[in-house]
Formats: C-alpha cells, structure tokens, sequence
C-alpha cells in the first residue's frame, strides 16, 4: 500500500518534474545558487570591511597611503574562491586600492561600509561574475528535458553541494571574524541583543576584566559596569546603542579586582547567523584619562601661580592680527571678557595716555630687531582706576625667519610700584631730617640775631618812610622764613599726638568758620568764597588729635583758597562706611585743579606748585593722618578742580 503510494508519489513528482523541471528545476537552481553567491558575496564584503576597519582605528589619518597592507587584505584567503575583484574607496568615492582577477560578464556587485569611530569613512566593492550560474543554469534546464531521473538527482544533489559551499563559506567567515577578534587590541564583547547575555569575547576582554573568556560568556552585560550606576547605562544602552552604530564616551568596566576602568565603547547592532547581536568595542582609556587629568592640574597650577603673582599672559597671531589674553590678564585691565574684545586698539585705549608713545616705540622696536623688549606702563581701568603694569614680551618667528607671533606677560606692580614710592619717600624725610637737624637751630638763631639787631637800629635812628618800609620787609621775610624752619621741624620731629574722643563733623565745621576770619585770607574776600557742607549724621566719635586734624584740614582748605584767587565753591562731606569702619572725607574746590605732571608726587616733600610755597603742607598732612592709621589721596574734580578724599578708621590702635 505503502510501496504503491509512495510509487504515485514518485510517479506523481516525476511528472511534476518531467512536466515542470524545464521551469521548475532551472528556476529553483537559479535563484538558490543567486542566494548563495551573494550571501557569500555579502559575507566577504563585511568581512573584509571589518578587517580594514581595524586599520582606520589604528591609523586613522594614514590609513589611505597604506595601499600595500590593503592589497594583502584584498588578496588573503581568496583561494578556493571564485574569481573576483575587489575595490575599497574613501569617503570621497576615490579608488584606494584594488585586487584585479579577470572576470567574465554578467557580474554580481555587493559593498560594504567602512568605519570610523561611528562614521563611515569608505567602502569596499567585490565583484563575481554572473556566467557560471547561468550556465549551470542552462545545463540543467538541458538535462531536465531527456532525463527526469538525472534531474530529480541533480535536484537532491546540487542543495546538498550547495549547503556544503555555503557551510564552508560561513566557517572560513567565522575564522576570519575570530582571527579579527583576536588581532583587535581592544576587548570586544558580543551579546544577545535581546536577553544581553555575553555570546563571544576576544582576549583582551580577557585580559580587561582579569577573567578567563569561558567566565565571562554567559555574563549578563550589565555586570560588565559598575553596579550602582546599572540603570544609567541601561539607559544609555537604551537610549544610543539601539539607535545604531554609535560611540560612547566616559563609562567605566569592572574587572575582577574591582578597580574601576574608564572606557570608550564603540557599539553596534548587527546580525550573526539571523541572530541580533550588540558588538561592542571597549577601549581602555585609562592613560588617557591620566593624561587629561595631569594636563588640568598643570593648568590649574600654572593659573593659581598667575593669580598669585598676578601675571597674565598675552599672544598676538600676525597673520591674522588675532589677540588671546588670559584670564589674569583681564583681570588686571579690569575688564569683562564677554563684554571686551582684545585687540590691538582696545589694548592702547587702556594705557594711560602719557605712556602710550613710549610703549609704541618699544613694540616698534621688537617688531622691527625681531628681539625682546621689558618696559613698565600705566593702565586706565574703566573705573578710572590708575596701576602700574611691568611688561615683557618677545617675537617668534618661522623657519624662514618671519615674525609668525608675539608672546608676552603683564604683572601688576602697583602695591610694589608704591612701597618703591615709600621708600623713596622715606629716604627724602630722612635727608630732610638730617639737613634740618643740624641747621634748623643755627639758622634760627641767626634770623634772631638779625631780627633783634634791625629793631634796634629801628629805635636808635629815625628812619625815613622809605627805610621803615624795607625794614618791615626785612622783619617779614625773617618771619616767614622762621616759619618755613619751623615747618621742616614739624615735618621731621612732628608732635606725639594728644588723643581724644571728638566728633569729625564738628572739627570740620569748627575749621571751616576758622578759616573764614584767618588772615592767610585777607587778601581774597571771603564773599567770594562759598563753603558747602554735606555732613552725615551717622559719622561716630574716632580718637584723634582735635588740633592735629584742624592742621590737615586748614591745610587743606587753605590750598582751596590758593586755587581759587576769583572766588569759587568749596564743598566738604563726611560719609560713614559702616562695612569697612571707616570715615571718608572729601574736601574739594571748583580751581584751577592739578597739573597730572605733579598729581603722583604732591604728597611727597619739597613738591610745590606755589611761588614762595616751602611744598611741606601736604607731606606733612600725609604724615599726621599717617600717625592717626589714615590715608589720603587726590582725584580730578569731574566739574573742574581738585578732590582730596581721606579714609581715617574709626577704631584707631594709636598709642
């Protein structure tokens, strides 16, 4: 029953082939040996464009001139193949390099894509010839027709001929795809796109995670990462690997020591035996790493010792005329970088104007010997701010001997600029002193003498009108230099201070209606003079010389007068700075002002810009507030004359 359908069967396929097998047979033969060529074809394709990835990896700026290992790679395995071409070109489609076979016409062409870091980079192109198939095809198609036993063979035969081919090619890929894993000199994973489980690793995953490969396939991939930090990668994992080929920066593997190792992964999803899996590619970072964080603490020290020394750091590119300065160097113009751009003519609109030909000349001079230059400048911050800069800088130049750049440094040399000033200060009242000792008592006696010798003439002789007049001169000028001696003594050897609790509004105001009937004024109208008082009310009781401060502050007016021989306004104002304890005082005119020649050394001794003046008044009011913990300075009065601001602190430690 069995033999008799089975024999319909047969008989029943036999016709079906006899009947069909001219279509059928031939068909099926085309499309299936069509399959297996261009899955071979596409195989070979992705093989070799993983194998010349590698090489991109490793070399990615020269991997185009290396035509010679490319052509190794095109030519390798290639016996028991068919014959083939096979073409890689770069990312702007030109031939890199090529592997010729003569092939006959029709052709099958499959590619693949070349990475880099995620990127595609080239491709390679392998081509077969089309002929054997369809001549095989043609064959049977021939033999069909005569003979239906030799076709119902050839039927069975040539799949199992075929399978074979096909197994063949998938186990000389797999080799080649081994022989890839283990060549890379990166660890790289395979898992399970779907569960995650670890299906393959190289030994240099091995080697990363300090495990045997057998221990670590069938891993979940999660304990490849830190555990506290599973649901983050998860959701990079999520969020980018599933997306496609990416690259992901700054995570971290664990290996068996439980050190924590950064990495970069470079991840994609792709297809092995029609089962979805992640490859991906770990790179050991941690010299890197170690580099990157070496490099920040350079900088960082390199930036605290900028700070510290307040040294900025400038460069001028002279081909495209482009400035950088450093962060230093902004802060010691006193300027936003978001708001300043620094080139060439925002630099000079800084500098204090009286130094900018100076400075110019030195830049002209480097540019032009191609040598270094060290000079020292003033800067104008945008709050009117005047500092004393040192400057250096020096020009490089290419191989040609062209100037290609300049380097420089600025430090503030303020705080230094003024103890040089203070030394040089201190070394002029010691001079004084010294000159003074020693004739001040000499010539004052002297001018006794004279002055008591010339009244005594005045009461022995009846002098005319004309005698009486010289000799009242003569007294005058005794007398006034008796007070310029007596100035030079006040200067050098000035009175211990006498302290007690006063109140700084009342001293001025006391002073000012003093100054008003003084004689020092009798020759400019006190109409004509206007006094404006802005006292605040808050200012508290300091400890002070009451009649040391009337000296500073008549002092200070009385110059007001001399600056003002056609009568003006005078306005003095108290401000109490509660944050920093001090009083601030402000004593200015509407004069003539003072000459920016004079302004930085008014307060230093024998510095006048009066006929007769002895130039004592301000150094000596300098160094009573200087006794009391005060300071002073002079500033240009925005309406015209001058402003004298005085900073005297409320809890004074004077003995």
């Amino acid at each position: 029953m069995k033999t008799g359908r089975t024999s319909r069967i047969i008989t029943w396929l036999a016709g079906i082939i006899f009947g069909g097998g001219a279509f059928v047979v031939p068909l099926g033969f085309f499309l299936i040996s069509y399959q297996h060529e261009t899955g071979s074809l596409e195989t070979e394709a992705r093989i070799k464009a993983r194998i010349i990835t590698q090489i991109v990896s490793s070399n990615p700026l020269m991997w185009e001139f290396e035509q010679v290992r490319l052509r190794g790679i095109l030519t390798e395995d290639s016996k028991g193949h068919p014959a083939e071409t096979q073409h890689v070109f770069n990312s702007k489609n030109e031939l890199i390099a090529e592997n010729i076979k003569v092939i006959r016409s029709p052709v099958i062409i499959r590619s693949a894509e070349i990475f880099d870091s995620g990127v595609v980079v080239g491709r390679i192109e392998v081509r077969r010839s089309f002929y054997p198939i369809l001549k095989w095809t043609g064959l049977i198609g021939l033999v069909v027709l005569p003979l239906a036993a030799g076709t119902f063979l050839l039927l069975l035969l040539v799949p199992i001929r075929t399978l074979r081919r096909a197994e063949e090619t998938v186990r000389r890929s797999e080799e080649k795809y081994r022989k890839l894993m283990e060549l890379a000199n990166d660890a790289i994973f395979v898992a399970d796109a779907d569960t995650g489980i670890i299906i393959d690793v190289n030994k240099k995953a091995g080697v990363m995670l300090g495990l045997p490969p057998e221990k670590i396939i069938g891993m979940h991939q999660s304990r490849l990462h830190p555990p506290e930090e599973a649901e983050r990668y998860r959701n990079i994992f999520r969020e980018s690997v599933l997306k496609g080929d990416v690259i992901i920066g700054d995570l971290f593997v664990v290996n068996a020591s439980g050190r924590k190792i950064p990495v970069d992964i470079s991840a994609n999803i792709t297809e092995i035996r029609g089962k979805r899996v992640i490859q991906g590619i770990f790179r050991d970072i941690t010299e890197r790493k170690k580099t990157e964080e070496d490099l920040r603490e350079s900088e960082a020290r390199y930036a605290l010792a900028a700070d510290v020394a307040h040294l900025g750091y400038w460069e001028r590119d002279m081909s495209s005329q482009t400035v950088f300065w450093s962060r230093e160097t902004y802060r010691i113009f006193g300027v936003d970088p978001q708001n300043f751009e620094p080139t060439i003519d925002n630099f000079i609109s800084r500098v204090h104007p009286d130094d900018r030909e100076s400075l110019q000349h030195s830049l002209d001079y480097m540019l032009a010997n191609k040598d270094k230059y060290n000079t020292r400048y003033r800067i104008v911050r945008p709050n009117g701010e005047i500092r004393s800069i040192h400057s250096r800088g020096q020009v490089k130049l290419d191989e040609k001997g062209e100037t290609i750049r300049i380097i420089g440094t600025v430090q503030d040399i303020t705080e230094r600029t003024h103890i040089e000033e203070t030394l040089q200060w201190a070394e002029q009242l010691n001079v004084v002193a010294q000159l003074t000792k020693g004739l001040a008592e000499d010539i004052k006696n002297s001018l006794a003498g004279i002055r008591a010798s010339i009244e005594v003439l005045a009461k022995e002789h009846q002098f005319s009108a004309e005698d009486s007049a010289i000799k009242s001169d003569a007294i005058n000028e005794i007398d006034r230099i008796k007070q310029t001696l007596n100035s030079f003594l006040s200067f050098t050897r000035p009175p211990k201070s006498e302290l007690m609790s006063v109140n700084m509004n009342d001293i001025l105001d006391m002073t000012i209606s003093f100054s008003m009937t003084h004689p020092y004024v009798s020759y400019s109208p006190p109409s004509k003079i206007t006094f404006a008082r802005d006292f605040d009310k808050k200012v508290p009781d300091v400890m002070a010389d009451p009649y040391q401060l009337q000296q500073i502050f008549l002092n200070l007016i009385f110059n007001s007068f001399d600056a003002m021989p056609d009568g003006g306004t005078i306005t003095v104002a108290t401000h109490y700075i509660d944050d920093l304890n001090y009083i601030q005082i402000t004593i200015s005119d509407t004069g003539r002002g003072i000459d920016e020649k004079v302004k930085d050394k008014i307060f230093q001794p024998f510095c006048s810009t009066k006929p007769k003046g002895t130039g004592l008044g301000l150094a000596i009011t300098r160094r009573i507030l200087d006794q009391h913990g005060g300071e002073i300075c002079v500033g240009s009065n925005p309406g015209g004359g001058a402003v004298f601001y005085i900073s005297y602190p409320v809890n004074s430690d004077m003995d």
